[in-house]
């Protein structure tokens, strides 16, 4: 924890976040949604949160990752130079 301390025109104060990655917020929220008995039996056998660079290992289709890789980085087509 640090702080208090005012930045600009704010009282700021600093400390440790429960969740300190996108994994665990991830896992906390698909373990508290009602997601439907097949889904959570697929759950509850394991599963892998891909982060960065990995996201393109999700598949190992290239027209999957071609689409996959066009809705993360949602840029219309008609906006790409």
């Amino acid at each position: 924890m640090a702080g208090p301390y005012i930045e600009g025109d704010r009282w700021v104060v600093i400390r440790r976040r429960k969740l300190r990655s996108v994994e665990q917020a991830l896992a906390k929220l698909i373990s508290a949604y009602n997601v439907g008995g097949h889904i959570t039996e697929c759950l509850r056998r394991g599963y892998e949160i891909y982060v960065g660079p990995r996201v393109a290992d999700a598949s190992a289709n290239p027209e999957y990752r071609a689409h996959l890789a066009s809705w993360l980085v949602r840029k219309y087509p008609w906006l790409s130079s």
